[in-house]
């Protein structure tokens, strides 16, 4: 027996088109793979990230079982209610996004909101950034956890997140 729990989903046609998305744009074996199987493994791969980005912590496992407590107790017909519920709002159900500790600053400097006075820091920084990530397309075999982390602190200084030490 495989560890871990067998779940079914119905994933809404706008987040089956953000998994392709995801697949393809972070180079993921899925080809001749089942769907559910993609859904699996970029979930995996978010779930991984948010643990990376300080959202989640890492666990051990031993706390499996009485973190898995919270999803029983429930009665069966309160849980198909509000499946139900949210399986007929469809496309329309919206979810927030989950908070990442970078995920603002990225948003920002994507959106081009960040804090208008730049300093020569993160002017420094923005190049850095445009930098790395010209490595990352162009290298996408050599790029590893190291290079994965200067570009999340290279974009918290240019967004004015993380101020670095002079010097």
């Amino acid at each position: 027996m495989k560890p871990g729990i067998v779940v079914n989903i119905r994933v809404n046609p706008r987040d089956c088109m953000t998994v392709a998305d995801l697949a393809s744009r972070d180079k993921l074996a899925v080809e001749g793979m089942s769907f559910s199987s993609a859904v699996s493994l970029v979930f995996s791969a978010l779930c991984q990230a948010a643990r990376e980005m300080g959202a989640a912590p890492e666990r051990s496992g031993f706390e499996f079982s009485e973190m898995m407590k919270m999803f029983s107790g429930t009665d069966r017909q309160r849980k198909l209610d509000i499946t139900n519920a949210v399986t007929n709002a469809g496309s329309e159900f919206k979810v927030r996004a989950i908070n990442m500790p970078l995920g603002s600053a990225i948003k920002r400097f994507n959106e081009g909101t960040a804090k208008p006075a730049r300093t020569p820091a993160q002017l420094k920084a923005e190049a850095k950034m445009r930098e790395l990530f010209a490595q990352r397309e162009a290298a996408p075999d050599s790029w590893n956890e190291a290079s994965e982390r200067e570009l999340e602190r290279t974009i918290a200084i240019a967004a004015g997140d993380l101020v670095p030490p002079e010097g």
